[in-house]
């Protein structure tokens, strides 16, 4: 699925959720449509599929180190939860789900250790989360 298609059906998603759910949070759990627009790894990690597929989990624990891999799913629930903040109608969801992917990204820099190839890639990314979470 290409970029664009990816994006308008996330935006159409997260649209319609907002409309029926209103303020309520959405389910931590990330659905397909916010898979896909995740980073291959994610797609791999987080999709039922690709938990199932013993040769991907390898290649990518392989690549990242084990125990980046082990907690690499916090990374991607980050990732979906800047995604969500980025369509968010409403300001009270919006700081919702910043706090939320901070709350990730800290878990990740606890977890990880010092050499995680992706370390810097979380710092940076909370920072960004913080940084928008003062912006009104």
């Amino acid at each position: 699925m290409n970029t664009r298609r990816t994006l308008a059906a996330w935006a159409t998603f997260s649209f319609a959720a907002s409309a029926v759910w209103g303020a309520a949070p959405m389910p931590y759990e990330a659905s397909p449509t916010e898979i896909a627009a995740l980073p291959a790894a994610c797609q791999v990690k987080l999709s039922e599929q690709g938990r199932k597929d013993q040769a991907q989990q390898a290649m990518w624990s392989a690549r990242l180190g084990a125990n980046t891999w082990l907690h690499f799913h916090h990374y991607c629930h980050g990732l979906k939860f800047m995604n969500r903040a980025q369509f968010a109608i409403n300001r009270e969801d919006r700081r919702y789900f910043l706090g939320s992917a901070i709350g990730e990204f800290d878990y990740v820099l606890k977890a990880w250790p010092a050499d995680s190839p992706l370390r810097s890639d979380a710092q940076m990314r909370k920072y960004l989360a913080q940084t928008q979470l003062r912006t009104p």
